[in-house]
């Protein structure tokens, strides 16, 4: 016997080239249970959170070596059953259909089936925004005009949060504010819409506060939250608002933060270019000289100073990087000697900004002859395993997409490895894909505005896919870097 709220849980092997059938059966007494897949990271790989007294779940190719499968009981005490089977690839669709599996990628997952069209909703937001994010919250909230509803949000470091408020048709008018540890407001739900909506971002991990209420009626709103995979703030669409909630400290801890932070760089030391003060409405403008090779630069602030953005700008007027940060903000350029300007802005509060560069003299041809693209790709290397130096991409090349058409290459993991793979746009194309094809024909899609990357791990053994690319519309040129890292 069970009671609300337990749960069932155990690994599961599952052989390279089959899929799984997870599968959650409860008693007469039970009337609603969970079922969700998870990878040994922890990632979400699928879902039946329908509120009803039975799951199903598929799991195809490409998948992890190892998953861990749970079934939790969500309403009503009683027996449940938790068992999962292996399905031949060539099979698998019609058995999914037969037994309504729900939560495969692109699929809802059942959860907020009150809210008609919820889930269409959720998917279009999240292709407008770029990046790719794993739900780790759903709920459905009661409101009242009287007081905040708050709701507790852990982030993670170097990830974002995308959260969506949709209120019901009782609801005319919402407000919504988001809070740091600290109490202090990082982000305000805006109109148009009825909805709110927010992304927020964070080079450190903590627990932010959402507070909700409504202007009239009372009612409710359902509240989805989703995690992104490691510096996604990079991948994020450029129309996309995104708020910054890392946490501020006095200047001189968080320079000495950055110094060990930076201290294993391959790079020359480091050059104090600037320490300035920014004040919201009025960005500060600095002139700046870079030498030849890829320079890194780091905007370091202090409190009381909130989020800011940082853009490094040619004299001519064309764009050589920009980046945003609440504590820190890294800006790439690679290429030959010149004269810039760094521009920065504070968005909410303003405060102290310190400036700091580091030099690679001797980086890759591929980098100088691209140095957007090559200020891109680094920055996304960097927000997912920062802090990083040109060497670490000595390996990139450059991938020609012609119009209407993908790149396709066959990459191989070794057993035990990992391969990471970052794409980054050359020009001003835009919605790069990058897709991976299992043996069987199953896919799994990622997207980014103008850079986007993935980590495959091989298990015990050789792992082979098809890697395309591909961007929105046009003809493009893409920098791709590919290398093995331990698992």
């Amino acid at each position: 016997m069970l009671g609300e709220g337990d749960q069932l849980g155990s690994f599961v092997q599952i052989p390279a080239a089959e899929c799984m059938l997870a599968l959650a059966r409860a008693g007469r007494s039970v009337r609603d249970v969970d079922l969700i897949v998870y990878s040994d990271g922890g990632d979400r790989l699928a879902a039946d959170e329908a509120p009803e007294p039975r799951a199903a779940v598929m799991i195809c190719p490409p998948h992890p070596r190892r998953v861990y499968v749970a079934a939790r009981l969500v309403t009503g005490p009683g027996m449940m059953a938790l068992g999962v089977m292996p399905v031949p690839l060539a099979k698998a669709e019609a058995v999914a259909r037969g037994l309504g599996v729900r939560g495969r990628p692109g699929e809802d997952t059942g959860k907020l089936s009150a809210w008609p069209g919820l889930e269409a909703k959720i998917r279009e937001r999240r292709s407008a925004i770029g990046s790719r994010w794993e739900d780790v919250r759903r709920v459905a909230l009661p409101l009242d005009p009287r007081a905040y509803t708050t709701l507790s949000v852990p982030l993670p470091a170097e990830r974002c949060l995308d959260v969506l408020v949709t209120p019901n048709s009782e609801i005319g008018g919402i407000d919504a504010i988001v809070l740091d540890e600290a109490g202090r407001v990082v982000a305000r739900g805006k109109p148009p819409g009825r909805d709110r909506a927010f992304i927020l971002c964070s080079a450190f991990e903590q627990t932010l506060t959402l507070l909700l209420r409504p202007r009239s009626s009372t009612g409710v709103a359902a509240v989805v939250i989703a995690r992104s995979p490691l510096g996604a703030v990079d991948e994020l669409s450029g129309r996309a608002w995104v708020d910054g909630a890392s946490p501020v400290v006095p200047l001189a801890q968080a320079l000495t933060r950055h110094q060990v932070r930076t201290k294993g760089l391959r790079m020359k030391p480091v050059k104090t270019l600037a320490a300035t003060a920014v004040a919201v409405g009025a960005p500060k403008t600095l002139k700046v000289e870079l030498q030849r090779g890829c320079s890194r630069i780091d905007l370091v602030g202090g409190t009381p100073l909130g989020h800011f953005t940082a853009a490094l700008w040619s004299l001519d007027g064309g764009l050589l990087s920009r980046g945003q940060g609440g504590e820190l903000a890294t800006l790439f350029y690679c290429g030959a000697a010149t004269a810039a300007r760094l521009e920065v802005g504070a968005s909410e509060r303003g405060g102290p900004v310190a400036v700091e560069a580091r030099l690679d003299a001797g980086p890759s041809q591929v980098l100088l002859d691209h140095p957007l693209a090559a200020a891109r790709l680094l920055q996304r290397l960097e927000a997912s395993a920062g802090p990083v130096d040109a060497q670490q991409a000595a390996a990139v090349k450059v991938v020609r997409l012609a119009a209407a058409a993908r790149s396709s290459q066959v990459i191989e993991v070794p057993a035990g490895r990992c391969q990471e793979i970052v794409a980054a746009v050359v020009g001003s194309a835009r919605g790069v894909q990058l897709r991976l094809v299992g043996k069987g024909g199953q896919e799994t899609l990622h997207r980014g505005d103008q850079a986007v990357s993935e980590q495959l791990c091989a298990g015990d053994e050789k792992m082979s896919l098809r890697l395309e690319l591909q961007v929105a519309s046009g003809q493009a040129e893409l920098l791709l870097l590919r290398r093995l890292l331990p698992r």
